[in-house]
């Protein structure tokens, strides 16, 4: 089980935004999180990366208790709405850095580790063109595909988006729908994305969870290939 949680509470400032979820996430799911805006499902991605502290409650996130913020970060892949880029730097730049913190790649010769940031950078068919161009002048779009080849370096087994089909135009749509399908197939890694957008989020969903007021309220599977 990569995800379990039982009853977790959060809360920001005095307003709970989490309330009471329990649920549990396995191997090669591909599982959407629906609400309204303000039902939580920020809120509850950033609980599972790590990035959002509980106020009480259980949990396991990739073996490592929910507690464990900084164990859960170095493991989980978040894309969110702030794609952390350094303006000043090409996208292949940017890469390069961000490669020098993760421990699998640091063997990896400076010829090696650019190949493999190319196909990467192909495989979510980034424009060649754009590989030297300062990423402050990038398009949102092109800044979130950006965001999503940090999170691919290290390939990690549990990859949470937040919106991520927000920004992007149809062509580019359909090329992420396909990576997270060949994600859950071909790498055994679990997607859990949000989408306030039923007709983005059902075709490439396996599960659904959908919040109200920070709580659950329906949990089912979704009829996809």
């Amino acid at each position: 089980m990569l995800v379990s949680l039982n009853n977790i509470v959060a809360f920001r400032g005095r307003y709970p935004v989490i309330s009471g979820i329990s649920t549990q996430i396995s191997e090669n799911e591909r599982v959407w999180i629906s609400g309204a805006n303000g039902a939580g499902k920020t809120s509850l991605l950033k609980v599972i990366a790590g990035l959002f502290s509980i106020s009480s409650g259980k949990g396991e996130i990739l073996g490592e208790d929910i507690g464990n913020y900084f164990l859960i970060r170095q493991k989980v892949g978040f894309v969110g709405h702030n794609h952390m880029l350094y303006g000043d730097l090409n996208p292949m730049e940017n890469l390069m850095f961000y490669a020098k913190a993760i421990p699998e790649l640091k063997e990896l010769s400076k010829k090696e580790l650019t190949e493999k940031i190319y196909k990467v950078l192909l495989d979510l068919d980034f424009q060649e063109r754009l590989h030297k161009m300062k990423s402050s002048g990038l398009s949102e779009g092109q800044k979130k595909k950006l965001s999503i080849a940090k999170v691919l370096l290290k390939t990690p087994k549990l990859i949470l988006l937040d919106e991520p089909h927000a920004g992007l135009d149809k062509t580019s749509r359909s090329i992420l729908d396909n990576l997270i399908f060949d994600l859950t197939a071909k790498s055994d890694s679990t997607v859990i994305f949000t989408s306030h957008e039923d007709q983005l989020a059902l075709p490439i969903a396996s599960r659904n969870i959908s919040l109200k007021g920070g709580a659950i309220v329906k949990d089912m599977k979704c009829n996809v290939s």
